[in-house]
């Protein structure tokens, strides 16, 4: 687990990395160990999301962004010339069917 933090890690363009974001890089890693079948586990074609929920994640909707990217977000506004958009960092999908991620705000820090 400690190496493949680290190879996301050093794949970031940044010098600094807030802690919040550390901890959501390993739970990322901890979300695609989980969603990809292991070897010498229970099953070789089943992985362990599919094992216990009977779910999985399919390529084209939950494979379209990876951890880190820069992502401009729809943010609450109304109908003055302030900005619609905030910028995040993409973080990890959320699993669901319709193909949703997670979003870092680089404002908030949420």
């Amino acid at each position: 687990m400690k190496e493949r933090t680290r190879e996301i890690y050093n794949t970031l363009p940044f010098k600094k990395i807030p802690p919040q974001l550390v901890i959501k890089m390993v739970r990322t890693l901890v979300y695609w160990l989980n969603n990809l079948p292991a070897e010498g586990d229970m099953s070789d074609t089943l992985s362990p999301r599919t094992i216990i929920t009977g779910t999985s994640i399919d390529f084209n909707r939950h494979c379209k962004i990876e951890f880190g990217a820069y992502v401009q977000t729809h943010a609450a506004h109304n109908n003055s010339m302030n900005s619609c958009t905030v910028g995040t960092l993409a973080i990890r999908p959320t699993g669901n069917v319709q193909g949703g991620s997670y979003f870092y705000i680089l404002n908030t820090g949420k």
